[in-house]
């Protein structure tokens, strides 16, 4: 009955929407996938021409054969051969359309005459206003077309600009492996036919109202153990996740997995390269396109307990799917500075907390800035609190990056302003550029609006755009040590400076003493993830996670995983992250191989017929497919 109510619903609204509207296409690539917007309003000739390829699935098995970083990505012409296949007849260039071509916007590739494009298109890795029709140094006095928009898959784009490149024949910058286009489909082609037809339909009525997340599977390591703590740290990125296990042979394995189309499978595991005991390699993990980051802060580089970071790149070696790219200690290590206690990776910055730091006082803490270049990783600066900062204060006991914007927790920070002990705090740092040179510099301090001792605000970060999510999981506003998250959004105060303000402060529903919510937080889009290690519905200390999501005010509660099969002391929600697609957990205390062997959670964040990031199949999404439908 419901489903019949749904494609009544479908025909009425399809037969009553007779205006354009921007057109959502999913380009599937081996390095994730991303989402365009195009703009047949703007562009007519390019995104007529550009969809017929993508009907045609000419695009289907193709390569992004040209890669520039800090420039472009380029595709649309070359199969893995490097044969190029025969495109239909040029187009009329519409750069006069007055779009730009800005980071992330798609435009078509073309000859040196204005009107030579065909099949190739380009993806804006950064700002490149030279070739817009008009700029003043402009590379062309006709300027290329932009025709729409990534608004979803920029990760994977850093990715792909991040790979290394060759010389083939008389191609430049061709990537070391093959980069594939594997499908390129309307978004509401959810079975990738080439057709919107009722088999989509179909998949949407399977999903009419589906309010949870789904296909939630666990993982465990092959060769797991008692002790092993597999699950202490994890990471999710396009199809890959990263797990850390800082405990196994006494000094820590990492294990990647990848997710084939049908299952996760364990596709690769990483031993500390050291043979000493207790390095805790793979306490902290982060993985970002062809990179994948592990933290071993008890690793003795220079000193005892100073610390390093390894960093694996990926390969197209299927037996090595993996090599390590570069080893990274600090060069003023010195005893206990736990350097890569965490770490976060992001568009190829990457972020190293080392609590032990004393840059402002015994244990103040501090951050560590890299850049990722093809000859390996460039040191760009080191961070603190300045003159905030003071001894224990364990600045990096948290680390997220995005857009080139750092938020690092510092939990024991003391709260003057309420006189309060270890309250908490997380410092933003940006880069500002001065008589053309680059340098980083703190932005803005935030604290709680009210802190209170022992809040721990910082214990956990995480950044994404505008937006900064923060747990305090020391807060007692639902118990002693119930925990709780804050909200920061930036408004810029002036030209350049950012303002970030706390928006929202937010409990669990079901909170409780010492749930310790907010352990663990991860945002992406209008989407929340807060492991609550602590809590008790499947047994003590089980553990849990909470989704909450965004509407056009607040955040709200959408949904408590609880875990497959949970017991006592799995401590599920330790650790968690999310990607567009996926969510997450780490249950360290698991005991599937043993005692404290380790276990991981992942699962789909929304279904793939949820076209308006609500996390539902409804109206609105059937509104979105019937501007599709016979098109």
């Amino acid at each position: 009955m419901k489903k019949a109510l749904f494609i009544t619903i479908l025909v009425l609204l399809s037969a009553a929407i007779v205006s354009a509207a921007n057109i959502n296409v999913v380009m599937k690539t081996s390095l994730g996938d991303i989402v365009l917007e195009l703009y047949p309003d703007d562009a007519p000739i390019t995104v007529e021409n550009f969809l017929t390829y993508v009907q045609e699935g000419f695009y289907d098995g193709l390569i992004f054969h040209r890669v520039i970083p800090g420039f472009m990505i380029q595709g649309g012409a070359f199969d893995s051969l490097l044969n190029q296949m025969e495109a239909h007849d040029p187009i009329v260039n519409e750069s006069y359309n007055g779009l730009k071509n800005l980071r992330g916007t798609i435009a078509m590739a073309r000859q040196t005459e204005p009107d030579t494009a065909t099949s190739q298109f380009f993806i804006n890795h950064v700002d490149n206003p030279f070739l817009d029709l008009g700029d003043e140094n402009a590379v062309s006095e006709d300027g290329y077309c932009v025709f729409g928009r990534v608004i979803k898959g920029m990760d994977a784009v850093d990715a792909i600009a991040a790979v290394d490149t060759e010389t083939v024949g008389s191609m430049d910058d061709v990537p070391a492996f093959d980069i594939m286009i594997d499908a390129v489909a309307i978004q509401t082609d959810f079975n990738f036919d080439l057709d919107i037809n009722v088999q989509d339909l179909a998949v949407m009525a399977d999903n009419w109202l589906l309010a949870e997340s789904s296909e939630q599977i666990k993982l465990t390591a092959d060769d797991g153990s008692a002790a092993d703590e597999f699950g202490k740290a994890v990471a999710v990125d396009g199809n890959y996740a990263i797990v850390g296990a800082p405990k196994e042979n006494d000094n820590g394995v990492i294990y990647i997995y990848k997710y084939d189309g049908t299952e996760w499978i364990q596709q690769f595991q990483v031993p500390s390269p050291s043979s000493n005991t207790g390095d805790n390699f793979g306490q902290s993990v982060s993985i970002s396109g062809n990179f994948a980051v592990i933290g071993a802060p008890y690793y003795d580089a220079n000193a005892e307990n100073d610390g390093a970071v390894f960093i694996l790149t990926r390969t197209v070696d299927p037996n090595t799917p993996w090599s390590q790219h570069a080893m990274i200690t600090s060069d003023d290590q010195t005893e206990g500075m736990l350097f890569g206690y965490s770490v976060d990776v992001d568009n190829g910055i990457l972020a190293i907390g080392a609590i032990g730091d004393n840059v402002d006082g015994d244990q103040s803490g501090a951050v560590y800035v890299y850049e990722g270049k093809t000859s390996g990783w460039e040191f760009l600066s080191k961070l603190s609190a300045g003159s905030d900062g003071q001894s224990n204060d364990w600045l990096g006991y948290s680390v997220a990056v995005d857009d080139r914007v750092i938020a690092a927790g510092a939990v024991n920070d003391d709260d003057p302003n309420t006189d309060s002990t270890d309250s908490g705090a997380v410092y933003v740092f940006g880069e500002n550029t001065e008589d053309e040179v680059t340098y980083w510099e703190k932005k803005a301090k935030l604290t709680a609006s009210d802190a209170a001792t022992e809040d721990w605000f910082g214990y956990s970060v995480d950044i994404e755009g505008n937006n900064i999510i923060v747990g305090a999981t020391g807060d007692d506003d639902e118990g002693l040590k119930s925990g709780s998250v804050y909200i920061f959004e930036n408004t810029p105060a002036e030209d350049t400076d950012p303002n970030w303000i706390q928006t929202q402060k937010f409990t669990a529903s079901d909170a409780a003493p010492f749930d310790r919510f907010g352990c663990a937080v991860a945002m992406n889009n209008s989407l929340a993830v807060i492991g609550a290690r602590y809590d008790d519905d499947n047994g003590t200390n089980s553990g849990s996670a909470y989704v909450f999501a965004k509407d056009q005010a607040d955040w709200f509660e959408y949904e408590k995983i609880t875990g497959i099969a949970g017991q006592s002391y799995d401590y599920l929600g330790h650790a968690v992250s999310m990607s567009d697609y996926y969510i997450i957990l780490g249950a360290y205390g698991d005991d599937d191989k043993g005692a404290a062997s380790g276990s991981a959670e992942i699962m789909n964040i929304c279904p793939a017929a949820d076209l308006n990031d609500d996390c539902a199949v409804d109206l609105l999404d059937v509104a979105i497919i019937a501007e599709y439908w016979l098109l």
